[in-house]
């Protein structure tokens, strides 16, 4: 048996991957939330987009 994700047939038939596990993308929101409680919405998809590319949290600048 292969060791693989099984998606759901409408993710599949849109071709669309898993970026992230629920935990995941609460815990990169929750981290980022907490260097700066004020972060936007771009700020919040910064922070996804630099985990997704560094495994690894972003800092904010204070």
């Amino acid at each position: 048996m292969e060791d693989s994700d099984v998606y759901p047939a409408d993710a599949s038939e849109q071709n669309l991957q898993l970026v992230y596990y629920g935990e995941q993308l609460i815990d990169v929101l929750a981290v980022a939330l907490e260097e700066k409680p004020d972060a936007s919405l771009q700020d919040l998809v910064e922070a996804l987009n630099y985990y997704n590319r560094y495994d690894s949290f972003m800092n904010f600048e204070s």
